[in-house]
């Protein structure tokens, strides 16, 4: 994922993520996962773990997938659709902005 893909306003609460203090935009571009192992608990349900990257910090991460339904999108082509949700503690990956509506836990 890309972190200069976000856009935000200058006078946005959230501007100060492409900071230094946060996802420093400018020297790490990327925010990146590799998976390492999926594991079926139910029908639809999932856990991945795998390795996430961010600012050059890399950690290893559980994430609970739900699988949401296979489309066909205009051009004809199949389409799958997951939802992924973890928890992390962002000073594990040097993220230090520190505004109080944010906790450590992302």
């Amino acid at each position: 994922m890309r972190t200069t893909a976000h856009h935000f306003p200058v006078e946005s609460p959230s501007a100060p993520a492409r900071s230094a203090d946060f996802f420093d935009v400018q020297r790490f571009p990327e925010i990146r996962f590799r998976s390492t192992r999926v594991e079926k608990l139910e029908e639809d349900r999932y856990r991945m773990t795998g390795d996430l990257t961010i600012r050059d910090v890399t950690r290893p991460i559980a994430l609970d997938v739900e699988y949401g339904g296979r489309r066909k999108d205009p051009f004809g082509n199949d389409r799958i659709g997951f939802t992924a949700k973890g928890t992390l503690d962002r000073k594990d990956f040097g993220l230090k902005w520190n505004q109080a509506l944010l906790g450590s836990d992302l």
